[in-house]
């Protein structure tokens, strides 16, 4: 399998409710595009304060500078493929920067591909 995963930050005019909210709105729009290609799409909000991070726990507060991690799960290298062949397109690639441009940090945006090893797990076992 191959992930993409996506760091983004938020524009420093937006805050963490709105930047959720609005890239929210922002993966239904993707999803339009990209739905056959995908078999898992993920976002994940980073949480910067919690009751465990304290200096009494010695947990600090993460230093994760992203405001969000996305996850884009497809079946094959050929799969991504398309799913670059598609963002590429004129009237995709339009739509998806001008809204993204709204509250975005478009400098901040990090992509990796990986290739994808699972662990199976059962009652008892991880097995690698």
């Amino acid at each position: 399998m191959v992930k993409l995963i996506i760091l983004i930050k938020r524009r420093p005019d937006i805050t963490h409710a709105e930047f959720r909210d609005r890239y929210e709105r922002h993966a239904s729009l993707a999803l339009n595009y990209l739905k056959d290609v995908l078999i898992d799409y993920r976002r994940s909000y980073p949480v910067k304060e919690h009751p465990y991070m304290s200096a009494e726990t010695g947990i600090e507060p993460s230093q994760f500078e992203y405001d969000v991690v996305t996850e884009m799960r497809l079946r094959s290298k050929e799969d991504l493929n398309v799913l670059f062949s598609i963002l590429a397109e004129p009237k995709v690639k339009e739509v998806i920067r001008a809204d993204g441009e709204t509250f975005q940090d478009p400098t901040s945006i990090r992509i990796l591909v990986c290739e994808e090893e699972r662990s199976k797990l059962s009652d008892d076992t991880v097995t690698f």
